[in-house]
């Protein structure tokens, strides 16, 4: 949250709200179905279906691949990814496919999903600090170094943000959240293996 909530904060003048609205309604729908079931799976299932999900976005039709600037979108993809965070923690590789279809410069990019994020995980972590009461404890000193290592490094990313173009953005986020998802699936892929043959 420290992390985003800076890089929402250096950005603030490129954030755009329509699709931080919608997004954030779908996080509340998210929750309030989730709230009911409180399913939480293995991790290896979690693992998979982290990395699937960027790679089925690629396989839909062009006329419904990633928009952020559709407030309809924005809700269906705001569920989705609330959804994977309450599931397995994390909803990167999904949320980056998102944002990086349409049109929104890699500035807009940046602030917009930066400010999704903050409400995302403020609602992860009321489900799982409230709700289902798995809350972890973490030492107040390695707090403050991680929040200050987080904006530090924003702050030095955000040079290279400035050095790029919008092309360049586009295509190494894209190899990012490629390596990432497939890591997911295999390293999911390998533990379902191993705890099947376990199971024998």
């Amino acid at each position: 949250m420290a992390s985003c909530g800076w890089r929402a904060l250096l950005w603030r003048k490129h954030v755009r709200w329509g699709p931080v609205a919608g997004y954030v309604l779908g996080c509340v729908l998210a929750l309030a179905a989730w709230s009911m079931f409180r399913y939480v799976p293995s991790t290896s299932v979690a693992l998979i279906f982290l990395g699937v999900t960027p790679f089925l976005v690629k396989l839909f039709p062009t006329d419904y691949q990633p928009n952020p600037e559709s407030r309809l979108q924005a809700t269906l993809y705001g569920t989705v990814c609330m959804t994977l965070m309450l599931l397995t923690g994390v909803a990167g590789p999904l949320i980056d496919s998102f944002f990086l279809g349409g049109k929104l410069d890699r500035r807009e990019i940046v602030a917009t999903k930066a400010m999704c994020q903050i409400f995302g995980h403020a609602l992860k972590l009321a489900y799982f600090g409230g709700i289902i009461e798995q809350a972890g404890m973490l030492d107040p000193v390695l707090a403050v170094l991680a929040i200050v290592s987080s904006m530090v490094g924003t702050t030095v990313a955000s040079r290279f943000l400035e050095m790029m173009s919008d092309r360049q953005f586009r295509v190494w986020a894209g190899r990012i959240i490629a390596t990432i998802a497939g890591y997911y699936i295999i390293h999911g892929t390998t533990l379902l293996i191993i705890s099947e043959t376990a199971a024998r």
